[in-house]
């Protein structure tokens, strides 16, 4: 409707605009053609009037002259006549009203000239008609009228141009409202709301505009453009599905290779509590063990041991097991326990040292605890991989204020710190180590997805991963968790895991 309101004002100001000058050019054209008229009716009476005039003085002297002049000005009225000099005379009756340079010309001869002299209330015309004949003074004849009836006659034209004009532009207006309305306003009405619900995702109801025009071709096109929205949409929401599941196939992926990695260290956990068992036993069966007392004492240590090797496989079967992402209020710190407690042996088994420590008194908070143990045991066993024999793997739990990129607010964060004393990390290598598949793991040791999933897992929860390495130096990985994103219980999305950029983590060589 805005439209159809423009166009409809620039349609009356260009019609008023054509009116006005079309009525001004007609006044003026009507002046000229009244004023022409009016000279040519006084010329026409001057050169009638004027021979018999100069023949009436010259025969019968100035009275009758003069009253020739007096009755045929009667029957011409409202037009004046009067005898005028032009040998100097500049008051009295002969004296004339225009100055007589203005018509008596060396050249303009006998040929009547015409002048219009503004006055006070109006306007006249006056023509002057030359006499030159013998006992007549050197002068002409004055034939004179007001140009009232022209001003009348404008006005009235004007008057009418008026009614006419607004006729026309009130029709005019109207009709350019009503076809601007049906034309442009409504077809870009149902454009607008086509596009607002293609904003909102709704691709249904086609806007089916019929015709030729440019409204109605654009129209096609924003339907058609519609169709093509809603078959990428639904293509987009299908492979973001399979990107989802590759996601948590990863995942899986990567947690049994763990499982397969802690395998060896549970076999070496069983070992002592199977030998005690197995010892026991053959004890009872030997008969080496006597009532009472002590066979209870035996069969107490079968249970505890027994009750020992059920809680590795338990935990095993946790760290294994698969589960939808639910956060619940938990403590960070007997989670990070459990895991290092998990990876304990491997360390062992390695001769590497493995040490645990975290802050007193730090509040549960909210977050996967499956999850954010596979995050922090694919940290450790990376560690793992790095160290040599003899070296020290030292894994934090605290509180602590961070950013996630430089030149940013800090925010209050639970940070899991997973600190070795390996060689380090190249700073060609830094950027890309959280890139899937990336490793520079012998063969065999590592799928390369473990540093990947861990980013993922910790961007889930809104939280990053920096990083600290320098060449000969070790590596200081740390995840931060913002409370704050923790208590929202939002975060990342599972295809920030398979993306695995860099951007989520700092990465400083010292």
């Amino acid at each position: 409707m805005k439209l159809a309101r423009r166009l409809t004002l620039m349609l009356a100001i260009v019609l008023c605009a054509v009116l006005a000058l079309d009525t001004v050019l007609h006044l003026h054209r009507l002046a000229a053609l009244y004023r022409a008229d009016a000279e040519r009716d006084e010329r026409l009476l001057a050169r009638a009037i004027a021979p018999v005039f100069a023949a009436e003085w010259s025969a019968r002297g100035e009275d009758a002259a003069r009253a020739l002049l007096e009755a045929t000005q009667r029957n011409a009225a409202p037009m004046r006549l009067r005898f005028v000099r032009t040998d100097g005379v500049e008051f009295g009756r002969d004296a004339p009203d225009v100055d007589a340079a203005a018509w008596s010309a060396p050249d303009a001869g006998d040929t009547p000239r015409s002048i219009v002299r503004e006055g006070s209330e109006t306007r006249r015309l006056y023509t002057y008609a030359p006499i030159h004949a013998a006992r007549v003074p050197s002068g002409a004849l004055e034939v004179s009228e007001p140009l009232a009836g022209e001003q009348e006659l404008l006005a009235s034209r004007l008057r009418g141009s008026a009614v006419a004009g607004l006729a026309m532009l009130a029709w005019s207006v109207g009709f350019t409202w009503l076809a601007g309305h049906r034309l442009v306003g409504r077809p870009v009405h149902a454009l607008v709301e086509k596009a607002r619900r293609t904003a909102e995702g709704d691709f249904s109801h086609p806007i089916g505009l019929r015709g030729s025009d440019e409204l109605a071709a654009l129209a096609r096109e924003m339907d058609q453009m519609a169709l093509r929205l809603e078959e990428s949409r639904d293509r987009l929401a299908a492979e973001t599905a399979a990107k989802i599941a590759a996601v948590e196939q990863m995942r899986r992926a990567d947690r049994l290779s763990t499982v397969g990695t802690l395998a060896a260290g549970v076999a070496h956990e069983l070992g002592t509590p199977l030998a005690i068992v197995a010892g026991q036993a053959r004890r009872i069966a030997d008969g080496d063990v006597a009532g009472g007392d002590e066979t209870a004492a035996a069969a107490a240590s079968v249970l505890d041991q027994t009750e020992r090797m059920g809680q590795i496989v338990r935990r095993l079967l946790d760290f294994s097991r698969h589960a939808p992402v639910e956060k619940e209020v938990g403590d960070l710190v007997s989670c990070t326990r459990q895991t290092v407690g998990l990876l304990s042996a491997i360390a062992r088994a390695r001769g590497i040292s493995l040490a645990f420590e975290a802050e007193a008194s730090l509040a549960p908070s909210r977050f996967d605890g499956r999850r954010l143990q596979q995050a922090i045991a694919n940290l450790v066993v990376n560690a793992v991989h790095a160290c040599g024999r003899g070296g020290q793997i030292r894994v934090s739990v605290s509180r602590r204020a961070a950013s996630p990129h430089p030149g940013e607010a800090c925010r209050d964060c639970l940070a899991v710190e997973v600190e070795d004393d390996g060689p380090g990390i190249a700073p060609d290598v830094l950027p890309r180590i959280f890139d899937p598949f990336f490793t520079t793991k012998p063969e065999g040791e590592g799928t390369g997805l473990g540093l990947s999933v861990a980013h993922g897992i910790v961007a889930e929860h809104g939280g990053w991963i920096d990083v600290q390495s320098a060449p000969g130096r070790g590596s200081r990985f740390g995840i931060r968790l913002p409370i704050d994103a923790l208590d929202e219980n939002e975060g990342a999305s599972d295809e920030e895991a398979l993306r695995g950029d860099a951007t989520g983590f700092h990465a400083s060589i010292g």
